[in-house]
């Protein structure tokens, strides 16, 4: 096998940015690769297409790593890659985390590949900064249940530990299911419950507010609406 690096790289959280967010160490390296791990070809052709690539973008190998992909699946794109370093890039903000490439990182540590994690946006942390909630103690717990009464039990769960631990939750939805579950954090929070939404981070319509559920139910509903959004809990 002749791969022996795997650089992971970040990408923009918004497609309206133009990879001002990226270290300058991170750009150079989508723009000198000819190999990536990547969710989808589409956003990994528009983020290599920004930085003005050294190689045509059809000679650019692209090697699809969704949530259906198996690890058997990893193992004969490592063999096919015919390059000493190929690089992990995200749909959106940082490799494996709320992200598929992570069963690519896992094997690269299996087979004794360098393994080399590049500066970017994660909107996760973003989120968790400009929150102004508990930072030293915090749980991830990715999308929620579609199920309703699952999803309103996960609720109440994460209300419990952030009392019981005065840990911060934070959770994201598909963005077209965000209004459902913001009607369900007001109706099954705690009046003094501090609530944060982050919405399009990093984008020109950012929004991020933090108050306690008792002020948001006497506001406007927020405009998040098929918007990315990362939600953060306090009780």
């Amino acid at each position: 096998m002749k791969l022996k690096r795997i650089y992971l790289l970040p990408n923009e959280l918004h497609e309206h940015t133009l990879l001002e967010n990226l270290s300058p160490l991170a750009v150079s390296k989508i723009k000198t690769l000819k190999a990536f791990f990547t969710e989808s070809e589409k956003m990994a052709r528009r983020c290599i297409a920004k930085t003005k690539p050294e190689h045509t973008i059809d000679s650019i190998n692209l090697y699809v790593v969704d949530k259906d992909t198996t690890n058997s699946q990893v193992e004969i794109f490592f063999k096919n890659i015919d390059e000493e370093e190929a690089g992990v890039l995200s749909d959106a903000g940082c490799p494996g985390i709320a992200d598929p490439g992570a069963v690519v990182v896992a094997l690269a540590h299996r087979k004794g590949i360098e393994v080399i994690p590049m500066v970017g946006p994660s909107s996760i942390l973003l989120a968790l900064m400009a929150s102004g909630m508990n930072g030293q103690s915090f749980y991830f717990h990715g999308y929620l249940p579609i199920d309703h009464a699952k999803r309103i039990k996960s609720i109440k769960q994460m209300v419990s530990d952030s009392m019981k631990n005065k840990t911060t939750q934070l959770f994201i939805e598909t963005p077209y299911r965000n209004l459902a579950l913001w009607k369900d954090l007001l109706e099954h929070s705690a009046n003094e419950t501090l609530l944060c939404v982050a919405a399009d981070i990093t984008g020109p319509d950012q929004f991020i507010k933090t108050l306690p559920v008792s002020a948001w139910r006497k506001l406007p509903v927020p405009d998040i609406h098929k918007k990315p959004a990362i939600f953060l809990l306090l009780a």
